[in-house]
């Protein structure tokens, strides 16, 4: 039986710790794509219910101000549940109401793998989904941040 080494050479450690790190950021990465996808299609299926409800029943805003505090309510400590987010929401599904009839899955679509926020400015700042689409896919390419996207995105 071999004895094991009681020193590790610098370079062969250096390198151990190099593989790790990648893995743990391919991990990270992972996470985030998943709770960006995650987020967005829950957004995205809440403003298609909403606007659904709306049509059925000819409810205006004052059901979305009610859905909001409620959903509030329900949730105590959740984010992201605000009547200015609610209407976020219904926008989402409205811009993109066709777009998504026209893919198979939602993983296909990069507006539904960038963060929540991304979308927010892409859908306030431009007025048409091709140009929402690309600078989407560019932000995913590039990996840009909120703050980085936002001066990016062109009005």
């Amino acid at each position: 039986m071999a004895k094991k080494s009681e020193t590790i050479p610098v370079k062969e450690y250096a390198q151990v710790l190099l593989e790790i790190k990648k893995q743990i950021e391919q991990s990270q990465a992972e996470a985030i794509a998943a709770i960006n996808l995650s987020l967005n299609k829950r957004n995205w299926l809440i403003g298609k219910i909403i606007v659904d409800k709306q049509k059925e029943h000819e409810w205006g805003s004052n059901f979305l101000e009610r859905l909001a505090k409620d959903m509030q309510d329900m949730a105590p400590g959740s984010e992201g549940f605000s009547v200015a987010n609610i209407y976020r929401m219904k926008a989402f599904y409205e811009a993109y109401e066709e777009i998504r009839a026209a893919a198979r899955e939602f993983e296909d679509i990069p507006i539904f793998r960038i963060p929540w926020f991304h979308n927010v400015i892409l859908l306030q700042k431009l007025k048409n989904n091709p140009e929402r689409l690309w600078y989407a896919q560019k932000s995913i390419e590039y990996g840009l941040s909120r703050d980085k996207a936002s001066r990016n995105y062109r009005e």
